[in-house]
């Protein structure tokens, strides 16, 4: 059977209003004007053929015998919508995770990485976002995990290592054997490539932040220009320029794995800059409560053993 059922946006506008006893009221709650309100209230009073309010100039607003009829059952069937659509919500929210990460690792380690915890959960969304600095977002608590590159500070939250990292040089093959890098003074004849990408943040960081001048000097290269060549703020530009032979990038490891494992990069050195600076995985407590979120969690802290594991094989 067809049912005769006036336009919603009228239902809407006069169970607001007959809620409120107000149109300018009804017109605020839905962000609509007042002369929006009363028109769609006018149609659906010329739907049933009948009046819903009468003005009274001295009284306001008040229902007619139709509008007392109408006004509790379409409160009833509004509040009823509202809460079938807050449990679709709730049981999207609980199946969806979001996870703050930095664009270069995100691009890199995390991208070829991901598909698999979603096919294997293909009931879960994950949600990715992107974090351009070291230090916790304004409000954490926005997510439910985060891999941050450095442990903090991170009040009140569930930190766990996800997995270490080595700095040191890499470039393409071509370059290497056009003019050989066999110890740490050769580098003097070729193009640094700085990576600027945790430029913002160098401030907040200790001594020893693993750039050029620290990674040199940690090698017992003296005398040599640490700030020249070329700088990018995206690791991954930094990587692509070297494997086009544009100079001699200084990599973190967990971001130069798959480019070395496709041999195209190579490292030419052995000297590795000591490990101060590793990848956090940062739990929101408030979020371990539901399965969705843990498991990709646990499914991150395996990936970053497993990648662990793969880089001492290959360094």
């Amino acid at each position: 059977m067809r049912r005769k059922i006036p336009p919603f946006s009228a239902i809407r506008s006069f169970e607001a209003a007959a809620r409120r006893m107000s149109i300018s009221a009804a017109a605020k709650e839905l962000c609509v004007s007042v002369s929006a309100v009363s028109q769609q209230i006018k149609v659906l009073e010329e739907h049933l053929g009948t009046r819903l309010f009468e003005r009274d100039p001295s009284r306001g607003l008040a229902l007619t015998s139709s509008g007392r009829v109408c006004a509790p059952a379409l409160q009833s069937i509004l509040d009823s919508l509202s809460h079938v659509f807050a449990q679709i919500d709730a049981e999207q929210r609980e199946q969806t995770v979001t996870l703050l990460v930095s664009p270069s690792l995100s691009s890199t380690w995390l991208a070829s990485r991901i598909n698999q915890f979603m096919e294997g959960h293909p009931g879960i969304s994950v949600r990715l976002w992107v974090n351009r600095g070291l230090m916790p977002s304004d409000n954490p608590e926005e997510h439910d995990l985060a891999i941050y590159y450095g442990e903090g500070p991170f009040q009140d939250l569930r930190v766990d290592l996800l997995m270490a990292e080595t700095v040191f040089p890499v470039c393409s093959p071509a370059l290497q054997a056009s003019r050989p890098i066999r110890k740490p003074g050769d580098l003097v004849h070729h193009t640094l490539l700085h990576d600027d990408t945790l430029l913002w943040d160098r401030d907040s960081l200790p001594f020893g932040f693993p750039d050029w001048s620290a990674w040199l000097a940690f090698a017992g290269v003296t005398g040599m220009d640490s700030v020249r060549g070329h700088r990018v703020q995206m690791s991954q530009t930094v990587l692509a320029l070297a494997a086009d032979s544009a100079g001699v990038a200084l990599a973190r490891s967990c971001i130069a794995l798959g480019d070395l494992a496709r041999g195209r990069l190579i490292k030419p050195l052995d000297v590795e800059y000591p490990r101060r600076f590793n990848y956090y995985l940062v739990s929101n407590p408030l979020a371990l409560g539901r399965h969705a979120v843990t498991l990709l969690r646990d499914w991150l802290l395996e990936a970053g053993r497993t990648t662990d594991r793969e880089a001492s094989r290959m360094f």
